[in-house]
């Protein structure tokens, strides 16, 4: 005979194989082991790949930055003036069109106690006639590194318009965010697909022009993870019609502290929360399957042998 069901503390139940009480007892087993998976599999998060947390990104602008400013200057028969401005000494060297006049930029990385960019403030100033629009590409230094682990050289693009004929400054601030297109693969080893210590985003391929900001923009754009600079105030000081004036832009850019990121759990963290929670339910299962399987067994609704165990040479058969 085999073995059905055992209390250790008075009887045991016997039953032939493939008997009913044994078939019975088979079926009571297969609840224990998959009610359990099938109940924490109809929820939501059982076995839930991805998932979210927060971190606080180490940021670290660059001393890169592209500068394109239209203004409504007339000169040389032209209504709308493009200028063009980088601290690339090469590109503006061979730049065939108008370069910005005597730029200044100053740029501050804005450190915490524990060596973490809170903020960074971007300064520029030069001297221009009837400024209507400037854009601006400034690069940084993007790191994720508790859970996830990526690096990237990343920029942000920031495209201004003047409300006005003309501005002499333009006050900005805002965050710089994580922007995702996929989430990001859990792994040991720290994702450097968009990284290399000497920055690689000011590389044009064959083909394409080098002063064409918007080759840099769309490029930029189709990588699965970038940053953004998600604006939350911007206040304009009106300027001078047709008078040529120092104009400055003043850019606080702030770092979340709490960057929401998606990502990707390992197959290991996941079989981890999933065994905790298959744990949790097969408890309450088996408890409740227990004191069942033991009051049918008792009563006999299905026939089997009780063996007691209070003789142990001696078994009574009842």
């Amino acid at each position: 005979m085999v073995l059905l069901f055992y209390n250790s503390y008075t009887k045991t139940f016997h039953g032939e194989y493939f008997s009913l009480s044994f078939c019975v007892t088979l079926v009571f087993i297969f609840f224990v082991l998959f009610i359990p998976f099938f109940a924490g599999y109809s929820t939501d998060n059982f076995w839930e790949r991805l998932k979210i947390y927060y971190e606080y990104p180490k940021v670290k602008m660059r001393n890169k930055y592209i500068i394109n400013v239209i203004s409504n200057e007339k000169k040389n028969g032209k209504d709308i003036q493009n200028y063009f401005y980088t601290n690339n000494f090469y590109y503006n060297r061979n730049f065939t069109g108008d370069l910005l006049r005597s730029p200044s930029v100053s740029i501050t990385n804005h450190i915490n106690s524990n060596q973490i960019t809170e903020k960074i403030s971007f300064k520029l100033s030069f001297s221009i006639r009837n400024l209507k629009n400037i854009k601006l590409f400034l690069f940084y230094d993007y790191f994720l590194m508790e859970k996830v682990k990526l690096k990237m050289n990343t920029m942000t693009y920031i495209d201004i318009d003047c409300p006005y004929d003309s501005c002499s400054k333009i006050v900005a601030n805002g965050d710089l965010v994580l922007n995702q297109k996929s989430p990001i693969s859990v792994s040991s080893i720290p994702l450097g697909i968009y990284y290399q210590k000497k920055g690689d985003l000011l590389k044009v391929e064959r083909g394409y022009s080098k002063y064409d900001i918007f080759y840099y923009y769309n490029k930029y754009n189709s990588r699965n993870f970038t940053t953004k600079f998600k604006p939350k105030d911007i206040f304009y000081y009106q300027g001078i019609k047709d008078s040529e004036e120092n104009f400055s832009l003043e850019l606080e850019i702030n770092i979340p502290k709490l960057q929401e990121i998606m990502y990707f759990d390992s197959v290991y963290g996941t079989l981890k929360n999933t065994f905790v929670q298959y744990i949790f339910i097969s408890v309450f299962v088996f408890y409740v399957l227990w004191y069942l399987l033991d009051f049918i067994l008792r009563n006999r609704v299905f026939y089997c042998s009780i063996y007691g165990d209070i003789e142990a040479d001696d078994a009574i058969n009842y």
